[in-house]
């Protein structure tokens, strides 16, 4: 049997109640009451949109970080680059890819 326990913000905690029937052997049965479920179901719902939307604010947020790099890139004298290890040609191929390539 399930009660319905402590209130946590909006969701309701369920407590767990062991049921014995003399002679019957011993086991927990989880049965959620329909508002209990609901809960549960919007919880998991509302977090896969919360997963949802941070995942494309990443996306977003390195192919802002990547454009960044590429302009920065861009700006460099011959006499960096060669401190690096690069030539105009290695960053003109570079800076020509779009900000999604990586």
């Amino acid at each position: 049997m399930l009660r319905e326990g402590l209130r946590a913000g909006r969701m309701v905690l369920p407590t767990l109640v062991l049921s014995h029937t003399p002679g019957a052997p011993r086991r927990m049965g989880m049965r959620l009451s329909p508002t209990t479920a609901a809960a549960y179901s919007a919880d998991r719902s509302n977090s896969a949109r919360v997963s949802v939307v941070k995942r494309v604010l990443q996306t977003l947020s390195v192919w802002r970080r990547r454009a960044a790099q590429r302009r920065a890139l861009s700006q460099l004298d011959e006499r960096l680059l060669a401190d690096i290890g690069l030539t105009l040609a290695d960053v003109d191929r570079e800076v020509r890819k779009p900000f999604w390539y990586s």
